[in-house]
């Protein structure tokens, strides 16, 4: 039996007020049969109520129960044998791994040492290992654990939005809670992974430029490119090719083969990096925005430690510039264009479209965490592990960062709320200022934790639980949305919402098997990969 449902959310935020339903008919009616159906029976409506229905039903709506899967494309292939490509290989290099004598493993060839690389013993001890030598800015590892959970939240949620919830109404009242401003302001949380990019990219430069007293441009790019490209490739091959094969259901056109479709278009201006300078609606993985505007923003960062070492006031200048420039682009872009960068109660899905098309998913705009990390890590570098600071000190600006988070992420907590009406002005002042507080707070954060002032606090983020899923966060951020898109479309009736029902044990647990699976294939191989190639280096300060 075919279902034909007549509207179509976007391929990454759903519809939240739209009414939508979903009819079945008889597996020889066609989409037009379905259209003419509902023409005539609204027809008496149109007359006699005074309101007009217009109907219209996408082919690519309609789902038709007995259909058999689609035969496997030419790409579809191809991707299956990459993947089979990818186990062969961690599959050889574990028999070596294994084979090998102990002794005889610091006497491995450069050749070797890659084919090793990619060995499931050694990155799954890798993956569970302990902390980095002493001398790493260790706090960071819970740092970015926390901002993965906190985008997984936030993504989750939003997605959400595509159940078909017989109480939708109990959804909306649930997002205008005040604590759900944690998961209403993604800007912050990218924010993070930016800043800490900065921060590790910075910390590493010094490190070099003290020791060779310059930094190798070229190698550095060509690292990164090899550390990030094969994990965002593998997801993004499954993303185009093979999950469309997996499931079936109403709204598998909707959701998983429009992204697919769009994958497959589109999916080599993710490899480059680019896919921020195209819009949203036409982005493969559109989430993965973020990877390249790191991308990007990383051509920078050598200029800049290179400034910083080398000429300290000119580079304060410059920093300062680049910052008055990030925050002005922000304001003029959010006023002029009536764009929003937390989700209030009443945004329209083309409002958070506009946003990401001419503020939220470009570098420039999004800067100002990035160049604060990549003071703090020259300025990390800089500082002694055992400084002595006044307690004085230390609590003022304990006060201060969480002022600053406060000002970040809850000040503006009416926005949930029914009477919110949106204002231009104070979006634009918030766009502004939030980066900057909120990269402030978590610039002090990692800094007093650095010099010993967290107590308690980096004892936590240096736990080892938050240290293992730093080291899946990755793989997280890349496989998260193919897990819920794939739920989304094998449901095939509505559901009742509550918050404790929409915690999906089962595709945690899945998301975090897959994660795992795509860190020992292809994330962990091409760290150390990419610290052959560069020539050394400590492998577990990596940059997400």
């Amino acid at each position: 039996m075919p279902y034909c449902l007549p509207l179509q959310p976007g391929h990454l935020i759903p519809q939240f007020t739209t009414i939508k339903w979903a009819l079945c008919v008889p597996a020889s009616c066609s989409y037009a049969d379905v259209q003419q159906t509902l023409v005539d029976a609204l027809h008496d409506y149109n007359e006699t109520t005074g309101l007009s229905f217009d109907v219209h039903v996408d082919p690519e709506m309609c789902y038709v129960k007995e259909e058999t899967g689609t035969p496997l494309s030419f790409g579809t292939v191809i991707t299956l044998a990459f993947f089979g490509a990818a186990v062969s290989l961690a599959g050889i290099a574990t028999i070596r791994d294994t084979r090998q004598d102990a002794s005889r493993r610091h006497e491995r060839g450069h050749w070797e040492s890659l084919l090793v690389a990619f060995s499931l013993r050694k990155n799954a001890r890798e993956l569970l290992t302990d902390l980095p030598v002493e001398g790493d800015i260790n706090c960071i590892h819970g740092v970015r654990a926390l901002c993965t959970i906190a985008v997984y939240l936030l993504h989750r949620t939003l997605t959400l939005g595509f159940i078909p919830y017989s109480n939708r109404v109990e959804l909306t009242e649930m997002c205008s809670e005040k604590w759900t401003q944690v998961i209403r302001t993604p800007m912050v949380h990218t924010d993070s992974f930016l800043m800490i990019s900065g921060v590790l990219a910075s910390f590493s430069m010094s490190k070099e430029i003290e020791r060779k007293k310059n930094i190798d441009w070229i190698k550095k790019y060509v690292a990164r490119f090899i550390r990030l490209t094969p994990p965002l490739v593998a997801v993004l091959l499954f993303y185009a090719y093979v999950v469309e094969h997996l499931g079936s259901g109403p709204q598998w056109n909707v959701v998983v083969r429009k992204n697919a479709d769009i994958c497959k278009a589109n999916l080599w201006k993710n490899i480059l990096y680019i896919h921020n300078f195209f819009p949203f609606e036409q982005m493969c993985a559109a989430h993965t925005h973020h990877l390249a505007q790191d991308m990007q923003l990383s051509l920078l960062s050598p200029l800049l430690v290179t400034l910083l070492w080398q000429w300290r006031v000119s580079s304060v200048i410059v920093l300062l510039c680049l910052h008055a420039l990030s925050a002005i682009l922000r304001y003029i872009s959010t006023l002029r264009n009536q764009l929003s960068h937390v989700f209030y109660h009443g945004v329209t899905v083309k409002q958070m479209y506009r946003t990401g098309n001419l503020s939220y998913g470009l570098s420039l705009h999004r800067a100002t965490p990035y160049l604060l990390g990549v003071s703090l890590g020259y300025l990390l570098h800089k500082t002694s592990k055992t400084v002595n600071i006044p307690k004085v000190a230390v609590w003022a600006g304990w006060v201060l960062a969480i002022c600053f988070a406060y000002f970040s992420m809850f000040l503006r907590s009416d926005l949930g709320l029914r009477h919110y009406r949106y204002d231009a002005h104070d979006a634009s002042v918030y766009a502004a200022y939030a980066p900057i507080t909120w990269s402030l707070a978590l610039g002090w954060l990692i800094w007093a934790c650095f010099t010993g002032n967290g107590g308690a606090l980096n004892t936590f983020l240096s736990c080892k639980f938050l240290v293992i899923l730093d080291r899946i966060s990755y793989a997280v951020y890349l496989t998260q949305f193919a897990v819920f898109f794939y739920n989304v479309g094998n449901i095939r009736a509505s559901e009742q919402f509550s918050l404790l029902r929409s915690v999906d044990m089962a595709e945690l647990l899945t998301v975090l098997l897959a994660s795992v699976l795509v860190t020992l294939l292809f994330d962990l191989p091409m760290q150390e990969v990419k610290n052959i190639v560069a020539g050394g280096g400590n492998r577990r300060a990596k940059a997400t």
